[in-house]
């Protein structure tokens, strides 16, 4: 299926609450090499649609950039893909400029029933991210979130172009 194409698609059901909380939601991906990629493309659709969910609903103001390109070798060195093209992989980047995860939370954040947020469950966000977390690994990818109080969150997704 073609990455682009399913990220566009995902980006217009996001659009209406995008302009309803006046955030820029945007899209790249002129880096980009190769569009189509051979995976389960539910996983990789509901991944996207569970974390741009997530960066929407911890934005207030600003933006959610989404990013489509082939990464470095230095990404696939640092995330266990040597021996490998960085062209034989896609990268996926959803960087927002919501209200972060504080470093305490951040070794909880994809298990949805560890306590979050001062004692309080947010089972929500853990649920959709951690659901992306194991079925993205089982797509042979990985998921990289690093994330800055009130500087918001950065979400990266590499996963093979072919089936491993």
């Amino acid at each position: 299926f073609d990455i682009v194409d399913t990220t566009k698609t995902i980006i217009k059901e996001y659009e209406s609450l995008a302009k309803e909380k006046k955030i820029s939601l945007d899209l790249d991906y002129s880096k980009l090499e190769k569009r189509n990629i051979y995976s389960d493309l539910n996983i990789v659709k509901d991944s996207i649609k569970n974390i741009i969910d997530v960066a929407l609903s911890m934005t207030e103001s600003g933006y959610v950039a989404i990013r489509i390109q082939n990464p470095t070798e230095e990404n696939c060195l640092r995330y266990g893909f040597e021996g490998h093209k960085p062209n034989s992989f896609v990268k996926i980047i959803v960087r927002d400029t919501g209200v972060g995860i504080p470093q305490e939370d951040m070794k909880y954040l994809c298990e949805p029933y560890a306590q979050l947020d001062k004692g309080k469950k947010n089972f929500t966000r853990a649920l959709q991210l951690g659901t992306a977390t194991i079925v993205i690994k089982r797509a042979n990818g990985i998921i990289d979130i690093r994330s800055e109080v009130m500087k918001g969150t950065k979400y990266t997704i590499i996963l093979p172009i072919e089936k491993r």
